[in-house]
């Protein structure tokens, strides 16, 4: 049995602990704005996990993206937050909204970039859905890639292929490989 005085001691360095690891989180992620937060310390080699997340990352007072999670799981050593269940939000430069949900996903905490995995939806502010099984956010180059097989789905048409590349700020979409497309309502005036 561990003394009393000795329980106390390794409480208070645990605790230290967690505020040091939180306030050291917060401080290098000074432009993401974390709503609320469930932080526990684990023995897996995850140095904080946190349920229900909202991030915001902000540039020059306006808002570039924000990420909802049910959960994350912050491994320093790797430099890694893996996400469960997560919905992201990203602002276009001409007021339109993208909105991406996925199974599951990594932030690489340095770069900011961000893989997605497993139903993958993309929904675009013109009422295009996008879906494939995994799907990187290249946060620097405004970019989503992926070399899986991906369906846009639109009012008049249906596009299917292998690998893609959408530029969200020029809206440039490239597919790579197999395209296949259908249209309907299409009017032919001779």
């Amino acid at each position: 049995m561990i003394p009393k005085k000795i329980l106390s001691k390794l409480l208070l360095l645990i605790s230290i602990t967690l505020i040091t690891l939180i306030a050291a989180f917060a401080i290098k992620n000074k432009n993401k704005l974390i709503k609320s937060t469930v932080a526990n310390i684990t023995k897996t080699g995850i140095d904080i996990s946190m349920d229900n997340i909202h991030l915001i990352e902000e540039e020059k007072g306006k808002t570039q993206w924000e990420l909802n999670a049910d959960k994350a799981e912050v491994l320093h050593s790797k430099k890694i937050t893996r996400l469960k269940n997560i919905r992201m939000s990203l602002f276009q430069k001409n007021n339109n909204q993208i909105s991406v949900s996925a199974d599951k996903g990594i932030i690489h905490n340095e770069s900011e970039n961000v893989e997605l995995e497993g139903n993958i939806q993309v929904y675009s502010g013109e009422g295009h859905v996008l879906t494939t099984n995994t799907l990187k956010w290249m946060s620097e180059q405004k970019t989503f890639e992926t070399k899986d097989d991906v369906k846009i789905n639109g009012a008049n048409f249906i596009l299917t292929g292998k690998g893609m590349k959408i530029n969200v700020d020029t809206e440039i979409l490239e597919i790579y490989g197999g395209v296949k497309a259908s249209f309907s309502d299409i009017k032919i005036i001779m």
